[in-house]
């Protein structure tokens, strides 16, 4: 196993996406697979779902796929063993990228559940229990340009309006990190003889998905 080294990793924003393409099924496994009669699916795409019944969980999931065969392609480090059956929903895939060429890092939240107080009279310690898992949120930091890149305006853009973005995280050839969401606008700090900085936040309604190929 390879650990991330913070050298040449891109991130990426999708400018434009193919139309939406409706899977018959999504099968309750890890990895999910979806099916679609001589889908148009390519090994390395990217895309989002919108499921407004059914398997729900899969709304605003950020995926990538495997073109597996002619009417099936698996989503890579997606377990959906637990959800609930799938119904009906869109896939959305990325058709071109723009390079956020002022990224300078980035962070993904997580950590433990939140902890709930269910301690009771009789008790002589404190219990608590899990509740929600921490977001996966992501934040991503910058060199703060004077002209921002198309990547950036286009970041930017989607945060003004309150619209969503699909992100993908390459390491060398090898995608490491997707993820899609409502990105804040950025910060910035400039000193004296420094470098402007900044970054912002892409809050994510489902999870950073980690491709594992």
């Amino acid at each position: 196993m390879t650990t991330i080294v913070g050298r040449n990793c891109k991130i990426e924003v999708a400018l434009t996406f193919d139309s939406p393409i409706s899977p018959t099924a999504v099968t309750k496994a890890s990895p999910a697979v979806g099916t679609l009669t001589s889908h148009t699916v390519d090994t390395g795409d990217v895309g989002y779902w919108t499921v407004a019944a059914g398997m729900v969980e899969l709304d605003g999931q950020a995926v990538f796929c495997t073109d597996t065969d002619a009417n099936t392609f698996t989503m890579n480090g997606l377990d959906a063993s637990l959800y609930s059956t799938f119904s009906a929903g869109t896939l959305t895939l990325a058709a071109t990228w723009g390079l956020l060429d002022e990224a300078g890092g980035y962070a993904v939240g997580g950590g433990a559940a939140d902890q709930l107080d269910d301690s009771r009279l009789h008790l002589a310690k404190r219990r608590n229990i899990a509740g929600l898992n921490a977001a996966e949120d992501v934040t991503i930091n910058l060199k703060t340009p004077e002209v921002e890149g198309a990547a950036l305006a286009f970041v930017t853009a989607a945060a003004r309006n309150g619209t969503s973005i699909l992100v993908k995280i390459t390491k060398g050839t090898r995608i490491v990190r997707v993820a899609y969401g409502v990105p804040s606008t950025y910060g910035e700090q400039v000193d004296v003889g420094g470098l402007g900085t900044g970054s912002f936040n892409l809050i994510c309604p489902a999870y950073v998905l980690k491709p594992n190929v």
